[in-house]
């Protein structure tokens, strides 16, 4: 059985128990507020989900491919995005100093040399990836809002929207 327990501000604590609660401790919820209440449960298990799917590495990592075969993945985090605006000064820098056509080289387990265009369009890509699965992230959160049902919640895909196992060439 629910019930539902009045805290001192007014508000609700809901909680289950097989235990039969005195009237003055808390009150049974009928079978409306029982639903509303697993209703809103489901949502927010859902919610958490979609969370931890947003923050996952299949969400956050793509992969470069060279012109050679040789492949390594990079992530779209604020750390990433530093490093690739950094490097882009750097090759900028060597350009302006007479070097005419500097080379990148990215370590995540192999050597990657690429000409400035590499990292500026792999930012570019970053920026475009990470606003595409926000807006898939945002999506989602509506609708898991508006859905009327638990069985609705539950069969809900959240890898719908989001750009995933992405391979940017090179």
């Amino acid at each position: 059985m629910y019930f539902k327990q009045k805290k001192i501000d007014g508000s609700f604590t809901i909680f289950e128990s097989d235990l039969n609660f005195d009237v003055d401790i808390a009150t049974k919820l009928t079978e409306e507020e029982i639903k509303g209440y697993l209703l809103q449960k489901a949502k927010n298990e859902k919610l958490a989900k979609l969370n931890d799917f947003h923050a996952s590495e299949a969400v956050k990592v793509f992969t470069i491919k060279l012109a050679n075969g040789a492949l390594t993945k990079i992530s779209v985090d604020a750390d990433t995005r530093y490093l690739l605006d950094e490097q882009i000064s750097l090759l900028n820098f060597k350009k302006i100093q007479g070097e005419a056509d500097p080379k990148w080289l990215y370590q995540n387990g192999i050597d990657m040399p690429l000409n400035l265009t590499a990292p500026v369009g792999i930012r570019l890509y970053i920026g475009a990836l990470v606003d595409a699965n926000f807006k898939a992230k945002k999506i989602h959160e509506k609708a898991i809002a508006i859905l009327k049902t638990i069985e609705e919640i539950e069969k809900y895909d959240l890898k719908i929207g989001y750009r995933l196992n992405q391979i940017l060439s090179f």
